[in-house]
Formats: C-alpha cells, sequence, structure tokens
C-alpha cells in the first residue's frame, strides 16, 4: 500500500510540475478511486469524514493499517479461536427452539420463512410450489399447467350465457356439464378488476348451435368451477379466422364473406352471446368421482378390487379429511 500511494504522488508532482492545479483533495480522491474492491468500506469511512481531518497523512495512515488488518485475518487459524460461554450457550438455546408451524428446529413460528411464503402454483400461503398437492396432482396425472388473465366486464356475470369478452385470453365456463369432453389441467387466472385468483381444473370443447341452426365447437375452453360466468375470447375467435364485428346493439361473425347473428347487446353494456352449449357425452371424470363419493371416498386401490374406475382429478374432500390442527407449542 505504501508502494502505491507513493506512486500516485509521484504522478501528482509531476502533474504540477506541468503546471496543473491539484490539490491535496483532488490526490485523496485519485488514491481512493484506484482503490480495489476490499477497500470499499474504508473508502466509504473516509469519504464521510469532515474536510478538516480529511489530510494526506490520515489517509495514508488508515490506508496502511486497513492492509495490515486484512492481512492478520488472511492467516488466522479459525481452529484456534475461543468462543465466549455466553455465545455458545445462546447458540445452544437457539438450537432447542421448535417452530410451531413447520415443526422445525432453530426458530420460532414468528421468523418461520414457510409460513411468510406464498405458493406460485395454487397462490395459497404455508407451502412451497414443490410442495403444493394441486401441482403434484396435475403433474402425476399428466395434466396440461396453464396461466391465463380476464378483464371482467362491468356488471353481474350472465351464468347461462356466454359474454363476449375482447379481455380474455381464453375461453371460459364453470358448468362442467357443457363439456362434451374435458381433460385435467392446472393453472391460475388472474383477474383485472379482483384481487382474487381463479383455480383452472380442466381443458376441453364445448359444441352448439348459434342462429339460423349453425353448429359451433369451442376448442380449448377453461373450466374454472368459481368463475361467476361464461366467457367467449375475442382473440381466440379471431384465431380460429373468424371476423368478430361488433355494432350498435348486435355482433356479428363474419368469415368467407358469410355473415352471421353471434349475439346482442345488454343494457349493462355487455355483449351476451346466442351461442347455446349441447352437451353431448357426458365427461369420463364424472363418472370416476361418481363412483368415488359411492364408496366414500375410497382410495384407488380399493376401487380395484371392486372393479370400479379409479380417481384421477383432486379431491378436496379427502385433503380436508386428512389434515389435522396445528399443535400449540410451549414458545420460547
Amino acid at each position: 500500500m505504501r508502494q502505491h500511494i507513493d506512486e500516485i504522488l509521484n504522478l501528482v508532482s509531476d502533474l504540477r510540475v506541468s503546471g496543473a492545479e491539484v490539490s491535496d483533495i483532488d490526490s485523496i480522491v485519485y488514491i481512493l478511486m484506484s482503490l480495489p474492491k476490499e477497500y470499499e468500506s474504508v473508502k466509504v469511512a473516509l469519504e464521510n469524514q469532515p474536510n478538516v481531518n480529511l489530510t494526506m497523512e490520515f489517509v495514508t495512515q488508515r490506508l496502511i493499517d486497513s492492509e495490515a488488518l486484512m492481512n492478520d485475518s488472511k492467516f488466522v487459524d479459525k481452529s484456534s479461536l475461543k468462543y465466549p460461554t455466553d455465545n455458545v450457550t445462546f447458540v445452544t438455546k437457539y438450537k432447542k427452539l421448535v417452530c410451531n408451524f413447520c415443526s422445525k428446529r432453530g426458530h420460532t413460528s414468528n421468523f418461520c420463512r414457510l409460513k411468510a411464503s406464498k405458493c406460485f402454483s395454487c397462490c395459497k400461503a404455508g407451502h412451497y410450489k414443490r410442495d403444493c398437492p394441486v401441482f403434484k396432482t396435475a403433474a402425476d396425472s399428466g395434466a396440461r399447467h396453464l396461466a391465463y388473465e380476464i378483464t371482467f366486464a362491468a356488471g353481474t356475470l350472465s351464468e347461462d350465457k356466454f359474454i363476449i369478452d375482447s379481455g380474455a385470453t381464453s375461453h371460459m365456463c364453470s358448468r362442467k356439464k357443457w363439456f362434451s369432453s374435458l381433460e385435467l389441467a392446472s393453472g391460475i387466472i388472474k383477474c383485472a378488476s379482483k384481487s382474487a385468483v381463479l383455480q383452472v381444473e380442466g381443458i376441453g370443447i364445448i359444441r352448439g348451435q348459434i342462429s339460423n341452426n349453425v353448429n359451433l365447437n369451442l376448442k380449448d375452453v377453461i373450466y374454472v368451477p368459481n368463475l361467476s360466468g361464461q366467457l367467449l375470447s375475442v382473440q381466440k375467435i379471431e384465431a380460429a379466422e373468424f371476423c368478430v364485428i361488433f355494432k350498435k346493439e348486435e355482433v356479428f361473425l363474419e368469415k368467407e364473406n358469410k355473415c352471421l347473428l353471434f349475439g346482442h347487446e345488454k343494457k349493462c353494456g355487455q355483449y351476451i352471446s346466442d351461442f347455446i352449449p349441447r352437451c353431448e357425452t357426458a365427461p369420463k371424470s364424472d363418472i370416476d368421482d361418481l363412483w368415488h363419493r359411492r364408496c366414500g371416498h375410497s382410495c384407488n386401490q380399493s376401487l380395484k378390487q371392486l372393479g370400479l374406475p379409479t380417481i384421477s382429478s383432486f379431491c378436496e374432500v379427502c385433503t380436508r379429511a386428512k389434515q389435522c390442527a396445528t399443535p400449540v407449542g410451549k414458545g420460547p
């Protein structure tokens, strides 16, 4: 460090000889700017010193002392260190603490990271995504994991009619009986005007008719049980090479120079579709859930012994029945 400071001072002397005005403060700044990252804390301490105390001798001595301290710390044998008995006692007491939330040692429930965490799959607190039962069930069954966003129109959503929503990224339905085919899927839906996050439980096809008895199939419809209505995505309709035309009180579908009436406008400003769903076959998952419930929520092994179809979906009742209350600990 002494050699490095001497080199900087020699450069400053050359500048002064050439006619440049370099003050002592400028020299100190040059020295501090040339220091490596190991001296960052020393630089901060010197920069906070008042200008009266900030002399070249003071800075030089502080840097030399810091260099000596760093050299000593590199050769300290950690095995030779002797901790005070008070610190050892504190560490021993700290290890004896048991968290009442996660049952792990070393901390209390007030400082439990798991308690303050939030699952990225179901958006519930108390566990991580890797331990989420919803995420594990979907992964084991080979289900699709999806994420969508919707924009709710003002007013109350109609539960029996599809609302034409330009802000929805996909068709969404809460009526399971309307699906002619349904596959398991998992994911979340973020609402633009609500703080709640809705869960996706399936994806399938809904067949139906519009005006003039024209058949129309809605593909990749998301099944969301907690959705307060049915939504048709304008983006998905246009992706199927249809043109959606909004007029004052009506909505039309146009394709290959054919124009069909698709919906009407309600008083609240929502455009309601004339699409009438037609359920052709019951989903297979309904039959599985039916026998699972009839047999008192039996496991798949018992259903196989009886020759009945096994359940492949997530049963919320079974999960709640297996949960237990968190024990009340004695505290630290």
